[in-house]
């Protein structure tokens, strides 16, 4: 039944396996994991890895500042929420703790704010680089 997803989870499997123990390093997933008995290594199969509760948008609002990876740096709950819907004021502390703020469209009704650090961004524009080339590399000039 699931053929393709364990084939496709087969070959991304030693990348999954690194966003998982990044995300083991937050306070939001730590506790998912331990309130939901999942030990990030027994995880080897397709069904292995949907055993792990799925990230709703409403979760992801309320928990946005247990989504931090980096102990290095933290963003201060009162200070941040003082600026109440002053984006500006939220975006200038944020960048100065080595954050950017990052505000999904709203599409579904309330926008969500997400906390991005500078490797976050180097990482998303390397990815989408790299996604962009091979677009083009591929796209069969002289067909259209």
């Amino acid at each position: 039944m699931y053929e393709y997803e364990n084939e496709q989870f087969e070959k991304q499997k030693t990348l999954i396996k690194k966003i998982l123990k990044l995300s083991y390093a937050s306070k939001y997933y730590s506790k998912i994991y331990q309130q939901n008995n999942i030990n990030l290594d027994s995880i080897k199969t397709y069904h292995d890895f949907c055993s792990i509760p799925i990230l709703k948008k409403s979760e992801l609002d309320k928990n946005k500042f247990d989504m931090i990876t980096d102990e290095k740096r933290k963003i201060n709950k009162d200070i941040y929420l003082s600026f109440g819907d002053d984006f500006s004021k939220k975006k200038l502390y944020l960048e100065e703790n080595d954050f950017y703020l990052k505000i999904t469209s709203g599409s579904t009704g309330i926008p969500v704010e997400i906390f991005k650090s500078k490797y976050d961004l180097q990482r998303e524009y390397l990815g989408l680089n790299y996604v962009r080339k091979k677009e083009i590399s591929t796209f069969p000039v002289g067909k259209y």
